[in-house]
C-alpha cells in the first residue's frame, strides 16, 4: 500500500495539481479514495472513483456504511451495483441486501422492500441447507444448525451475524414470547437476577438449543442487545407479571367455556349462568367479575337469577356441567399446553442440552 500524505489528499480534494502523480491511478486506488472520502465526507467523491473501484464490493460496503444516513444515495449505489452483478454471485447479492436491511429504518422499509425480500431468500436458502445437512448427517448433533451456516458463510461476518439473530428468534420460548415467564420461573425477585452476568445467562440458555451459536455469541455479544432490551422491559414490568398472567388465564377460561357451548348446540344451558354458577362453586366468582368484559351489576343479576341446580339436572345436562367444570378446573390447576415442558424431550436427540444453573422460585420458599 502506497503512503499518501495529508497534503496529497487535501490537494486532490481542492483540485490542485499533484506533481509526479497520475490522477487516474489515484482514482483507481482503494486506500487513497477511501482516505479522500473519509476526510471530505463528500459523497460526490464517489463519482470520481474509477469504474473498477465503483464495482469493488468492499469499496461499495465502505461507501454504504459511510453515508448510511443518506438512504436515497446508498439505495442508488446498491441498486447500481446489483444491476451489474453476475447472476452467479448470490453470496455477494445476499450480503449487500442484509447490509441494506440493517441500515433501513421503518420510514424507508417500503423503499427497501426488495432488500428485505432478498435477505429473506438468503435465510430460506440457509434453512434449506441446514435441513439437507441434517438429512446427510443424521447422527451429528447440530441443534439449530448454526454449525453448517458457519461453514457455508465463514468469510462474511455480516451474514453470520444476521443468521445468528434470525436463529435466536426461532428458539421456542423466544419465538413464542415466553422469555418473561422463564425469568419468573427461575427467579423469585428481580433483585436476585445477576444483571452483570446477563450475557452469560443468555448464552447458557441458548447453548441448550445450539452450542455453535452460543460459542459465536461469546465472540459477538452485541447480537444479544435485542434480547437484553426485552429483559429490560421484563424487569420494568416485573411486579405486574402475576396479574397479567392471571388475566390471560381467565380470558382463556372464558374462551374455552364459550367454545364448548358453541360446539355443543344440544347444550341448553345459558353460557353466562353456567360460567357464574361453576365460578361460584370454585370460589373464583370475584375473579370472573374482575376480568369478564360484562358489567359487575349484570353478573350479579345473572348469578342471582340462576334457576337450575345440580339435583334437577338430567344426565345429559349433568354431563355438560361436569365437562365445563373439568375444563375450568384444569385451567386453574395449570393443566394446559406449556411451551417449556417438552423442550428437553423434543430436542434431546437433536442437540446437546446444557444444564442452566438458574435458581428456581421454590428455592426461596
Amino acid at each position: 500500500m502506497k503512503k499518501y500524505t495529508g497534503k496529497m489528499i487535501i490537494d486532490y480534494i481542492r483540485g490542485n495539481d499533484i506533481e509526479g502523480i497520475d490522477i487516474e491511478e489515484l482514482e483507481d486506488d482503494f486506500h487513497f479514495m477511501r482516505k479522500v472520502i473519509l476526510y471530505s465526507n463528500d459523497k460526490n467523491m464517489f463519482q470520481l472513483c474509477s469504474s473498477r473501484l465503483q464495482k469493488d464490493f468492499e469499496f461499495i460496503k465502505f461507501i454504504i456504511f459511510q453515508f448510511q444516513r443518506d438512504l436515497d444515495f446508498v439505495d442508488r449505489i446498491a441498486k447500481s451495483y446489483l444491476q451489474q452483478l453476475p447472476p452467479e454471485e448470490d453470496k455477494t447479492r445476499y450480503e449487500l441486501a442484509i447490509i441494506m436491511c440493517k441500515i433501513a429504518n421503518p420510514q424507508n422499509k417500503e423503499q427497501f422492500m426488495e432488500y428485505f425480500i432478498m435477505a429473506n431468500i438468503a435465510l430460506l436458502h440457509e434453512q434449506a441447507l441446514v435441513e439437507e445437512c441434517k438429512k446427510n448427517c443424521p447422527n451429528v448433533s447440530v441443534g439449530l444448525g448454526f454449525l453448517f451456516i458457519e461453514n457455508d458463510d465463514a468469510n462474511s461476518e455480516i451474514m453470520l451475524e444476521y443468521y445468528a439473530e434470525k436463529l435466536i428468534d426461532t428458539i421456542p420460548p423466544i419465538r413464542d414470547n415466553q422469555l418473561e415467564k422463564i425469568f419468573h420461573q427461575k427467579w423469585h425477585r428481580k433483585e436476585d437476577i445477576p444483571l452483570d452476568k446477563i450475557n452469560s445467562i443468555l448464552i447458557s440458555f441458548i447453548s441448550g438449543y445450539d452450542i455453535s451459536l452460543a460459542n459465536f455469541l461469546k465472540v459477538h455479544p452485541h447480537i444479544l442487545d435485542k434480547l437484553k432490551e426485552e429483559i429490560k422491559i421484563i424487569l420494568e414490568n416485573w411486579d405486574s407479571f402475576d396479574k397479567r398472567e392471571e388475566r390471560k388465564l381467565f380470558l382463556i377460561l372464558f374462551e374455552q367455556v364459550h367454545q364448548y357451548i358453541e360446539n355443543h348446540p344440544e347444550c341448553d344451558f345459558n353460557e353466562d349462568e353456567l360460567l357464574y354458577f361453576i365460578g361460584n362453586e370454585l370460589g373464583i366468582l370475584d375473579k370472573i367479575k374482575e376480568y369478564d368484559y360484562m358489567d359487575e351489576d349484570y353478573i350479579d343479576t345473572v348469578y342471582h337469577e340462576i334457576s337450575f341446580n345440580k339435583q334437577n339436572m338430567s344426565l345429559e345436562e349433568f354431563r355438560h356441567y361436569s365437562e365445563i367444570k373439568r375444563i375450568m378446573t384444569s385451567l386453574l390447576n395449570g393443566e394446559r399446553n406449556n411451551p417449556f415442558e417438552d423442550k428437553n424431550e423434543k430436542t434431546k436427540n437433536k442437540a446437546k442440552i446444557i444444564e442452566i444453573n438458574f435458581r428456581r422460585k421454590e428455592d426461596h420458599a
